[in-house]
């Protein structure tokens, strides 16, 4: 977010970076977000920015480590992936797979 802003990009859309916690707690932060900012996974009933939703980033599992992406079951989005982490693959960002990594919304009471 710095760089964006040293560089002064004029950005086609909007860039949002989130930060939360309480992950290991139940899932507090992100499904507080979402339900604040997308919709409540319960009900369904989504929230205006829903729409303009594009892409969902998370680095976490807990190594610290960019190995490769998930494509949560989202095949079409490969070529943009393998493209991206081309410069990467001489530090081990190699994995590409069409699995879930995990999906707190099926938990969700």
């Amino acid at each position: 977010m710095r760089i964006l802003t040293v560089l002064d990009l004029k950005m086609d859309r909007t860039v949002r970076m989130t930060l939360w916690d309480g992950e290991e707690q139940n899932y507090y932060g992100s499904r507080a977000y979402v339900r604040a900012n997308f919709g409540d996974p319960v009900s369904m009933e989504l929230k205006p920015d829903h729409a303009r939703l594009s892409a969902y980033y998370n680095i976490g599992n807990g190594s610290g480590k960019i190995r490769g992406v998930y494509l949560q079951s989202n095949d079409m989005v490969r070529p943009i992936f393998e493209a991206w982490l081309a410069p990467f693959a001489d530090q081990g960002v190699t994995n590409i797979t069409i699995r879930e990594t995990f999906n707190a919304i099926d938990k969700l009471p």
